[in-house]
């Protein structure tokens, strides 16, 4: 990857070293800010310029290895305590063949609802899937375009209440088409969704794209964003075939409704949700990692040991409408537990290839606020990072 290590001095004053904010760090090392890049291709900003970063590694890659059998696990339900994630989740085995009989579309009939897929592995990718109606989905699979040849449980979307689903023991260094069966809940057949697809972890010596944004601010319609503009954006990523892509923060701003005394979960929840509109255009193929910006508000100073404030509603929401990782043997990270929220899935890291991915977050790990103070979008704080 390419970048720069040359910080200077210019925020020290009288030896002392002030920090910088989040903005001017990934500035000066070469991270796209309000806009998106991926491999060496330029991508059309969301604020109207063009971005460029690059491609990791290239070599052969190596033949795959031999077959394993595929199963799906949905995890178990688990009560919403004070331990405990807000993620909706249920449990079940799927059929190891493709046995559920599907009127295949021409084309695809695409499903009526979004996909982010999260935490793509060595043998296993996970998803979120939401829907505004009830929805019976199954999703079918294999390694060759239009031919899918295991399937998942039928699993209940219940409406705007997203389902996570984690596809295990898939094949490393392979590429998977996939696609949602879905029907209304109570119609009698499925409908054969359009074909996506994702990459398990590549080899050492592959090469591969990525992408990255940040700062996409959708609550500033007046001043710096354009929907339009935006979905044109997500639609360049897409193009590219990136395996991943990454939000690097202040993509969930909640200091406008802190402001405006309109702080809710509802409203915090609606925020993370609509994103979908516009990171499920790549999402769908591209696995989606958060970082946590300033504007998030996802910080240790927030917590008042209640589940009614500001951290503990956005920890839930990031959480519950996207797949983050979790250390369990292919990312390492964050093992903290914190009441009302459960695993933080704020900081992790993992290789691809020849690249080492580390995303980090310091907002929840400072007793004080960085940055700004909660509400304050205009007056920066003294505790720069």
């Amino acid at each position: 990857m390419k970048g720069t290590n040359n910080l200077d001095n210019s925020n020290k004053s009288d030896g002392i070293d002030k920090g910088i904010s989040r903005r001017e760090f990934l500035k000066k090392a070469g991270v796209a800010i309000g806009g998106a890049a991926i491999g060496s291709t330029p991508i059309l900003s969301a604020c109207g310029n063009i971005i460029t970063s690059t491609n990791v590694g290239s070599s052969s890659v190596p033949a795959n290895s031999p077959p394993k059998p595929k199963t799906i696990t949905l995890h178990p339900p688990t009560p919403k305590t004070a331990a405990t994630s807000p993620v909706t989740t249920i449990s079940e085995t799927a059929p190891a063949p493709n046995t559920t009989p599907v009127t295949p579309v021409p084309n695809g009939n695409p499903f009526n609802g979004s996909v982010i897929l999260g935490r793509p592995a060595d043998i296993s990718i996970g998803g979120s899937f939401l829907s505004a109606v009830n929805t019976d989905i199954y999703i079918e699979y294999g390694e060759t375009s239009g031919d899918y040849n295991t399937q998942t449980a039928i699993c209940s979307l219940q409406s705007n209440q997203p389902l996570q689903i984690d596809i295990n023991n898939l094949q490393a260094n392979t590429q998977y088409f996939y696609r949602v069966c879905h029907r209304i809940a109570g119609a009698s057949s499925f409908s054969a969704g359009t074909e996506s697809s994702f990459h398990t972890q590549r080899a050492p010596g592959s090469k591969f794209n990525f992408g990255v944004q940040g700062d996409s601010h959708p609550e500033r319609t007046t001043t710096m964003f354009n929907p339009d503009l935006y979905k044109l954006t997500m639609a360049n990523v897409k193009k590219t075939n990136p395996d991943f892509y990454f939000a690097m923060g202040d993509d969930f701003n909640i200091d406008p409704m802190i402001l405006k005394n309109q702080l809710s979960a509802q409203n915090v929840n609606a925020l993370y949700s609509n994103q979908r509109e516009f990171l499920g255009v790549v999402g769908n193929s591209a696995p989606i990692f958060l970082v946590n910006g300033n504007h998030e508000q996802a910080a240790r100073y927030l917590l008042d040991g209640t589940a009614n404030n500001a951290a503990v509603f956005a920890g839930q929401a990031r959480s519950k409408y996207y797949s983050l990782p979790v250390p369990d043997g292919f990312y390492t990270g964050d093992t903290e537990q914190v009441p009302f929220i459960g695993p933080l899935r704020d900081y992790y890291a993992w290789t691809w290839g020849d690249a080492l991915f580390v995303l980090i977050d310091f907002y929840w790990h400072s007793p004080v606020a960085v940055d700004n103070v909660a509400g304050n979008e205009t007056t920066r704080t003294q505790n720069m990072w």
